[in-house]
């Protein structure tokens, strides 16, 4: 798994196979590998090949299996298409969360290459010069979410985390999950730790991303209401 980062505590629990796979394939297409949607790469031969060879090594190894990775919105249709069945999480977030988050994780890199720990004013000065790449990632945000929307619309496990109701909703997961058949471990009420937050921002920025994040509200709350 991909190890903890000066933005990341806990550990981001990205499977390092699959995080390398996907960056070959934008490297191949001459794409940054997550910074840019404007794209439809369509897997050739060979990357079907290797998609395959990944999930047969995990189902050689493991009775059920999962991973986690942004990239996997770029690729849902090519993904899908392989794997004989599969359960869809998504865990959405405010679109100026992401942003703001994405943000300030672009300046601690940014500084650390000089050993430099930003304090909390230094911070919101690169944030008032960087104003343009907030708008930047609000546009990622919207980019990325609308290629989950339109790759789960006709797909029937999905099942919708909300972020900022994460501690609550994980009840409802662990619910539908087992109630699919997995085997899981004993929940664990104390990992998830709202203080690593960025922000619980209540506004939603622009028309397209309050309409976005509505239609996962909607999508959530039509599945809490059929459990």
């Amino acid at each position: 798994m991909l190890e903890s980062h000066n933005s990341n505590a806990k550990g981001h629990f990205e499977d390092v196979d699959l995080i390398q796979f996907h960056k070959k394939i934008a490297k191949e297409a001459g794409i940054h590998d997550w910074k840019s949607a404007d794209h439809n790469i369509t897997w050739n031969a060979e990357q079907i090949a290797n998609a395959k060879q990944l999930i047969l090594n995990r189902d050689q190894k493991h009775v059920q299996w999962g991973w986690k990775d942004p990239r996997l919105c770029l690729f849902l249709d090519d993904w899908l298409s392989q794997l004989k069945s599969a359960t869809i999480i998504v865990v959405y977030r405010n679109a100026r969360d992401v942003a703001l988050s994405l943000q300030k994780r672009e300046i601690k890199n940014y500084l650390a290459r000089f050993n430099i720990t930003p304090s909390k004013n230094m911070t919101k000065v690169f944030q008032k010069m960087l104003f343009f790449r907030f708008t930047k990632y609000e546009e990622l945000w919207s980019a990325y979410n609308k290629k989950i929307l339109n790759g789960i619309s006709e797909k029937e496990d999905v099942i919708y985390i909300a972020q900022e109701k994460m501690e609550r909703d994980l009840e409802n997961l662990y619910s539908i999950l087992l109630g699919q058949g997995f085997k899981l471990y004993q929940q664990n009420e104390k990992f998830v730790d709202n203080s690593l937050f960025t922000q619980i921002n209540k506004k939603q920025g622009t028309s397209e991303t309050k309409s976005i994040y509505e239609q996962f509200e909607n999508r959530r709350i039509a599945e809490i209401s059929g459990l």
